[in-house]
C-alpha cells in the first residue's frame, strides 16, 4: 500500500513518537497502517463556531472540530453543503479559518486518526521482537537486554495514557451516574 498524501504530517509525527526517523523499525506505511487502524470516518459533523469581535460585532470566521489528527484531504462544508475552502488550516489541531463568516453551522467531511494509539501500537511490536532477548553476565560484567523491552513498554503505556479519543472516553466513564432505580416490594 502506497503512502496516501494526506497522510504525511501524520506518518512524520507517528515516526517522531517512535523515534525512528530513519524507518529502520517500521516502514511509513507500517506506521500508516497503524494509523488506520484508528480511523474514524467524519460524516458532515459539525464543528464548533468561536466567536471573536470584529468592528463592534461578533463574527464567526474560526472552527474547531471535536477531535485534532485530521487528514489533509477533508472537505469542509457550510449549512447549504457548498464546500468551503478556509484562509488557513490546521489538521493537527483540527482548526480552520475563513477570510469571510460562512454560512453555519460548517461541517467537515473526512478521516480523524489517533497517533497515540497507532504509535503504542509500533512500539508494543517492537517490544515484542526484543521479548526473547536474555540479560547475562560475564565476569564482572552484566547485560540487561530486557531494559530495551520494558523501556519500550512503558513508553507504550504512556502514550495510550495520551490518546485524546481515550482520554475522552474515560472523562465520559467518570461522569457517568448511576440512574436511580426504585421498587415497591410492597405491591401486591
Amino acid at each position: 500500500m502506497a503512502e496516501r498524501a494526506s497522510m504525511t504530517a501524520l506518518v512524520d509525527f507517528v515516526e517522531r513518537l517512535v523515534n525512528d526517523p530513519a524507518n529502520e523499525a517500521h516502514s511509513r506505511d507500517d506506521i500508516q497502517a497503524a494509523l488506520d487502524v484508528y480511523r474514524i470516518e467524519a460524516r458532515y459533523e459539525a464543528l464548533t463556531a468561536l466567536p471573536a469581535w470584529v468592528g463592534g460585532a461578533v463574527a464567526y470566521r474560526v472552527f474547531d472540530a471535536d477531535a485534532p489528527y485530521w487528514e489533509t484531504d477533508g472537505t469542509l462544508y457550510d449549512a447549504a453543503y457548498s464546500a468551503l475552502t478556509p484562509t488557513t488550516s490546521d489538521w493537527t489541531a483540527g482548526r480552520w479559518t475563513f477570510a469571510a463568516e460562512p454560512l453555519r453551522p460548517v461541517t467537515i467531511l473526512g478521516w480523524n486518526h489517533d497517533p497515540y494509539q497507532a504509535a503504542a501500537d509500533l512500539l508494543e511490536q517492537r517490544a515484542a521482537a526484543l521479548a526473547e532477548d536474555y540479560d547475562f553476565a560475564t565476569g564482572p560484567d552484566s547485560f540487561k537486554r530486557s531494559q530495551r523491552h520494558g523501556q519500550l513498554l512503558a513508553m507504550a503505556a504512556r502514550y495510550r495514557a495520551m490518546s485524546p479519543r481515550l482520554k475522552a472516553v474515560a472523562d465520559a466513564a467518570a461522569d457517568w451516574t448511576m440512574p436511580e432505580i426504585t421498587v415497591d416490594v410492597f405491591q401486591f
